[in-house]
């Protein structure tokens, strides 16, 4: 459609992905008090799955949230799911796959000042084809 334009970022190695959508929001959203510790482990519980209302039943890829706080485990104020497209993993096989998809999650403070793209690229700068050959799944049309 004219106006659009395509997201994209790289893995470690060079794999290029697409940015399909994308979901930011608090990451204790739903949460009003309780133990530290109990909030973060259910976050980061529900955070290795798809938003299933959305998106559809399914796993997800996160990458660990690091505390705000050395003594107490303190989640980033947002949780960020991204729902990433690439080349099939297997484009030989008999399927004949027309692209993979991986939702992948990650925690940060600050979402606002910086392209979603260089966001995206900070958060996969460590991810490699292994990952996404691990965790990503074929689709087809």
């Amino acid at each position: 459609m004219p106006g659009q334009s395509t997201l994209y970022t790289h893995l470690a190695d060079g794999r290029r992905v697409t940015l399909d959508t994308i979901h930011v929001e608090k990451s204790t959203s739903g949460w009003y008090a309780g133990q530290l510790n109990r909030i973060w482990n259910e976050v980061i519980q529900e955070s290795l799955e798809t938003m299933d209302p959305a998106w559809g039943k399914g796993s997800a890829y996160m990458i660990p949230p690091e505390s705000l706080r050395p003594d107490l485990r303190v989640l980033p104020r947002w949780r960020v799911r991204a729902w990433l497209k690439s080349e099939p993993i297997a484009p030989a096989s008999p399927a004949g796959a027309d692209g993979s998809a991986l939702v992948i999650v990650f925690f940060c403070n600050d979402i606002a000042s910086q392209p979603i793209t260089a966001l995206l690229g900070d958060h996969l700068a460590n991810m490699d084809e292994h990952t996404w050959r691990e965790y990503a799944r074929d689709f087809r049309f």
